[in-house]
């Protein structure tokens, strides 16, 4: 769930395509670096960090690199750690907010607040409550957003291939079959994670 959550980043695309208005052809180059990267540098991490603890590697990674490299290159690797997170945060929060204002009409600022407060407000209580700690968190946001974003991705280009109109900047070719079994696995994906 935390990887996934980690990895999801379809909804930078609509920020991706605003800001290559002008070169709608680098898009496709765009998108596959842009999930590339993250992946890399994701593995390298988690290489080097179970390289380094073993058995003894920490839920948050970073935090076990104290008692290797000393406390200042730990804070190093936790402020890497919170970083990423953020940024995360950050593309999803600002696909939020659109969400709010294009598409339900509301006032920009008023979907700023729903999209940067109400997930803080619900981080708050879960945490004052003790019913869940931070790494749990981010394991069900990832089951299930990645779940739903995935399937929902699916959903769309199958719909787009049939209804679209206009002709895309570029193309991919889906097989049902194929849509139809990562459906079933993002399904069955998310059911054995959050019932585990």
């Amino acid at each position: 769930g935390v990887v996934l959550f980690a990895l999801i980043g379809s909804s930078s695309i609509p920020e991706m395509k605003e800001e290559l208005e002008k070169e709608k052809k680098s898009l496709k180059k765009a998108i596959i670096i842009g999930s590339t990267i993250p992946i890399i540098v994701y593995l390298l991490f988690a290489f080097a960090i179970v390289g380094a603890l073993g058995k003894e590697t920490y839920e948050i990674g970073a935090l076990g690199l104290t008692a290797i490299l000393g406390e200042k290159m730990a804070f190093l690797g936790a402020i890497f750690a919170m970083m990423t997170m953020s940024t995360a945060f950050l593309a999803l929060g600002l696909a939020l907010k659109e969400l709010f204002w294009y598409d339900y009409g509301l006032r920009k600022n008023t979907s700023w607040l729903l999209a940067c407060f109400v997930p803080f407000l619900l981080f708050i209580l879960i945490n004052l409550g003790n019913l869940a700690d931070f790494v749990t968190i981010l394991d069900v946001a990832g089951i299930i957003t990645g779940a739903i974003t995935g399937i929902l991705v699916v959903l769309m280009v199958m719909s787009a291939k049939k209804k679209g109109e206009r002709k895309p900047e570029y193309s991919i070719y889906i097989n049902k079959f194929i849509a139809v079994a990562l459906i079933v696995l993002f399904v069955i994906g998310a059911l054995n994670l959050l019932l585990a």
